[in-house]
């Protein structure tokens, strides 16, 4: 896969990874920050996470696991 269609993914499902993030905390900036730290972490992983069968579901857990993350380092 190329750049390209990192940047189609991102067009076509940041909008609901956005949504499920500001679901989950309510907040407009912070659910923005979660989804932009998980979009740095996937774009060097790319090529192998869009050859899965669900590319979307991978990178939706990792929105949910990084908020889950950041939710138990306030917590402690």
């Amino acid at each position: 896969m190329t750049d390209e269609s990192f940047e189609d993914f991102i067009a076509v499902r940041g909008p609901e990874l956005f949504r499920v993030d500001l679901a989950m905390c309510g907040d407009p900036g912070r659910a923005e920050d979660i989804v932009q730290d998980v979009y740095a972490v996937v774009y060097p992983r790319w090529e192998r996470i869009a050859a899965l069968e669900q590319p979307y579901a991978y990178v939706r857990r990792s929105v949910v696991n990084r908020f889950l993350a950041l939710n138990r380092r306030r917590a402690s």
